[in-house]
């Protein structure tokens, strides 16, 4: 068993590269606020949307290390050179502008290197 800091992330690598357990197939929501964005991601692809840009189809793939509660998806649109990251945490995150508490909370990281912050959940009916 891991015990020190630098361990215990060579072992979390080690299983990623290993190819450990996928992310059970449910379809799954992200978005933020200031800007307004969403990041669905269902069977691998994802859709990305935010206010006043246009939306972005994404082909990729989302690994989950069950056991610490995270989940990494990776992919890219059709003509980006750079790839999008998302990383979703089973952590409370709670949404002020909607009044609601999510039960996963996500980091984006864009191609452009903007990083996006928000709370994810199952997509909402009108996003399926």
């Amino acid at each position: 068993m891991p015990t020190t800091m630098p361990e215990r992330r060579f072992a979390i690598a080690a299983l990623l590269l290993a190819g450990a357990s996928p992310a059970a197939a449910e379809p799954l929501t992200c978005r933020g606020n200031e800007p307004f964005w969403s990041l669905t991601i269902e069977d691998g692809s994802a859709a990305y949307t935010a206010l006043g840009e246009d939306p972005a189809t994404l082909a990729g793939d989302i690994k989950g290390l069950d056991f610490l509660g995270v989940r990494v998806w990776r992919g890219r649109g059709e003509d980006d050179v750079r790839d999008w990251v998302a990383v979703i945490e089973t952590r409370s995150c709670a949404d002020t502008m909607a009044d609601q508490t999510f039960p996963l909370q996500g980091l984006v990281s864009r191609p452009d290197g903007r990083l996006l912050a928000g709370c994810c959940g199952a997509p909402r009916p009108s996003q399926r």
